[in-house]
C-alpha cells in the first residue's frame, strides 16, 4: 500500500506550500517556477493587499492557488502555472 502512495505522489505531484504566517518560502517557489508578481497577483484577486496578511498559501496539485487569509477563509485562484502544465511536477511529461 505504501508503495502505491508513494507511486501516486510521484506521478501526480503534491501541493506546495508558497506562504506560511506572512513568510513567502522562496525556495519552494523557485522550485515550482512562481514569480513573485503571479503570487502576488493571486492573494490581491482574494481581496488582501498584503502577502503579511495571508495565513497560507498552496500550489495545488492542479496548479491553482489556494489563499488562507488571517481571518481563515478559503479562496482558489486557478493561474494554471506554465511549469506545471508543460512539465509536471517532477518533469514528467503527461501525453
Amino acid at each position: 500500500m505504501a508503495l502505491l502512495q508513494r507511486l501516486g505522489t510521484l506521478i501526480e505531484g503534491e501541493a506546495s506550500l508558497l506562504i506560511w504566517e506572512g513568510q513567502v518560502m522562496e525556495s519552494h517557489m523557485k522550485h515550482e517556477g512562481i514569480r513573485l508578481d503571479e503570487l502576488e497577483a493571486a492573494v490581491r484577486e482574494h481581496g488582501i493587499e498584503d502577502i503579511s496578511q495571508v495565513k497560507l498559501a498552496v500550489l495545488e496539485i492542479d496548479g491553482a492557488i489556494s489563499v488562507v487569509g488571517e481571518n481563515g477563509g478559503v479562496k482558489v485562484h486557478n493561474i494554471q502555472s506554465r511549469h506545471r502544465k508543460r512539465l509536471g511536477r517532477r518533469g514528467f511529461k503527461p501525453n
